[in-house]
């Protein structure tokens, strides 16, 4: 969120998209904790990608460039 306040949109994004790469590599861990911690980084990424898509005003080729980089989490 810092670099929405930056006005630093793509590197946001960036950054949202390593929460939820790291989120789900955990979440693939051998423990359960591991497991849960996985999930639970995964659902604050996808709060933050809520609140930088009601944040930040995106014409629509911005938001084709999103979808694309988060088919590829």
């Amino acid at each position: 969120m810092l670099r929405i306040g930056q006005k630093r949109y793509d590197d946001a994004w960036a950054d949202l998209l390593a929460c939820h790469r790291l989120g789900r590599s955990l979440a693939k861990g051998s423990t359960l904790i591991e497991g849960l911690v996985g999930i639970a980084i995964d659902r604050i990424a996808a709060h933050g990608d809520i609140v930088f898509l009601d944040g930040v005003k995106l014409d629509a080729k911005q938001i084709k460039k999103c979808q694309i980089g988060r088919a590829h989490v």
